[in-house]
């Protein structure tokens, strides 16, 4: 399964390829791909996050763990890549077997050292890019609201790491965007300009 994020530019989300590779040697963990400070402490969160979880986090594996978010040239900012480059890493890992039908995966959501997945703002972006690359959109469920104004998406929201997981392996809890807010939600509709990177 490919697992994409998004990068915040404008208005828009711009598509980003999450890849690993586990090569022998001592272990390390590094990230390329233009990543900014927060994109780089995302390694501390992972880990701790993986380990929460129940899963082997990536000191225990005594590999020299790259992590390249593609395109190089692109400058990665914020927390939106927690999620997807723990879920690429446990895939990698072989700690994951995602369902073959969710074909390719875009995740963006901050993970906290307990596995909790938190919010990220711009999701309505990030929303617009999955369904134009025919893609499933994994978010926090806390992000679920926002990702539901875009009809015909499909959806996958988790409260935290294990129950992400569980979702991509069993392909339980994935719903389709209505197009509208969800009930009880407010006038989640309603523009933010916070929502606006760079402006």
């Amino acid at each position: 399964m490919k697992i994409l994020s998004a990068n915040l530019d404008g208005f828009r989300a711009r598509e980003v390829v999450v890849e690993v590779d586990l090569a022998s040697g001592l272990y390390r963990f590094s990230i390329v791909g233009l990543p900014d400070q927060a994109v780089e402490e995302a390694r501390e969160r992972v880990s701790a996050a993986v380990r929460a979880s129940g899963a082997k986090p990536p000191e225990r594996h005594n590999r020299r763990i790259t992590i390249n978010l593609a395109p190089a040239n692109m400058k990665k900012h914020g927390a939106w890549f927690d999620v997807p480059i723990a879920l690429a890493f446990l895939i990698a890992s072989k700690q994951l077997d995602p369902k073959e039908e969710h074909g390719t995966v875009l995740a963006v959501g901050e993970l906290g050292l307990n596995g909790t997945l938190r919010p990220v703002s711009g999701v309505l972006a990030a929303a617009a890019l999955a369904k134009n690359l025919d893609a499933t959109l994994l978010v926090p469920r806390e992000n679920l609201a926002e990702a539901m104004l875009l009809s015909g998406l499909w959806i996958l929201a988790a409260e935290n790491l294990s129950e992400a997981v569980k979702a991509l392996e069993t392909g339980e809890g994935i719903i389709q965007g209505t197009g509208a807010a969800m009930p009880g939600e407010g006038d989640a509709a309603d523009f933010d300009f916070g929502f606006i990177r760079g402006q």
